[in-house]
């Protein structure tokens, strides 16, 4: 009986392990419209936009842990030192993000905007879409990222390996019973 119950705390405590385990994924941004990719210099003037989509696979994760845009900004070289760029909004929602100051030539700017209650549960194929909007000067759009930190959805072998001890447990205690 002390066996079969040691058993079925190390089966149950492998399963659940396995199962808690957290990931990081990163997606990156699309190809553009007109085939310009996303991920290389695009040089933004103010006043212009550009709409960014980002597609993710929500089916790999049971739940978010967090999930972060990150995106990398830089100046071009040309005008002042007072250029700005936001982003205007995500999935249609303004989200408050406070304008970034792009600087210097050799200098390079980052978003990290949490961005964790816009993604959509599985089995949606919605990306993530944000626009980011010239405020004033012209600079280089460089790359947007996005990274989710995730619980993975339960494989079937390690749902298999806990069923198979519990059954097991189950049958050595029901056989000492009768």
């Amino acid at each position: 009986m002390r066996k079969n119950l040691g058993a079925l705390f190390l089966t149950a405590a492998v399963a659940h392990a396995g199962a808690a385990a957290a990931d990081t994924i990163v997606y990156y941004a699309e190809t553009g419209s007109g085939g310009a990719r996303q991920d290389v210099d695009v040089t933004l003037v103010s006043p212009s936009t550009r709409n960014i989509s980002i597609a993710y696979d929500s089916s790999l994760w049971a739940s978010i842990n967090s999930a972060t845009l990150t995106m990398l900004l830089g100046d071009d070289g040309g005008d002042g030192p007072n250029e700005f760029a936001d982003v205007a909004a995500i999935e249609g929602v303004d989200p408050m993000v406070n304008p970034e100051q792009v600087v210097g030539a050799a200098t390079k700017d980052y978003w990290a905007i949490d961005v964790s209650d816009k993604l959509l549960p599985p089995n949606h194929l919605t990306p993530l879409m944000f626009t980011l909007q010239a405020v004033s000067g012209d600079f280089d759009y460089r790359n947007a990222v996005l990274t989710v930190d995730f619980t993975p959805v339960p494989e079937p072998a390690t749902t298999a390996l806990l069923g198979s001890g519990l059954l097991v447990a189950g049958l050595a205690l029901r056989r000492r019973a009768s």
